[in-house]
């Protein structure tokens, strides 16, 4: 690789001075492997968030299990099933697919939003326009899922017809 040195991060110690040295020079440098380790860390402030949901929509087991999905509760279901509330990874700012949070039964909430859009994507059940509409809201309390009109917090599983906290990040299927 050329055009950068790993030389200034020997002179920091404190594990959050080297991540945002990193940052800076993933940042100085897009499509090395800098930028690269950020999407393998599955960190949602990369440039194109949306790879991750390109590839939950390819994970076998969310597939399978939406098989069983006819309408927006059915799906609702399966993702409240999903005992554990913390992410694999201990923290919001990574996150985990669809096919890891079913297997190991917990994620945290933006973990389980993109589990629930994936159910929605692959649901049979489903219009074609409900899957079109449907788009996953991160603010910094909460994930929803929208279709159809109204939101699901993937949170607290309630429902509303608007999001009251400022939106950090919007993914859907491009």
């Amino acid at each position: 690789m050329t055009g950068f040195s790993f030389a200034p991060l020997d002179r920091l110690d404190d594990a959050a001075d080297i991540a945002k040295a990193l940052r800076a020079m993933a940042a100085a440098h897009p499509g090395t492997i800098l930028e690269a380790a950020f999407y393998a860390f599955r960190d949602l402030s990369v440039r194109h968030p949306e790879a991750y949901v390109r590839a939950a929509l390819r994970e076998h087991k969310a597939r399978h299990a939406a098989e069983a999905v006819r309408n927006l509760e059915d799906a609702v279901t399966i993702v409240r099933a999903i005992e554990g509330s913390e992410s694999i990874f201990d923290m919001r700012e990574r996150i985990s697919l669809p096919d890891e949070v079913l297997m190991l039964r917990t994620g945290s909430d933006r973990d389980k939003a993109l589990l629930l859009y994936a159910l929605i994507q692959h649901a049979p059940g489903l219009s074609p326009a409900d899957k079109e509409a449907a788009e996953i809201l991160f603010t910094d309390q909460d994930s929803l899922v929208q279709t159809g009109g109204a939101y699901v917090s993937t949170r607290t599983f309630e429902r509303c017809t608007h999001v009251e906290q400022p939106v950090t990040l919007r993914l859907a299927a491009p």
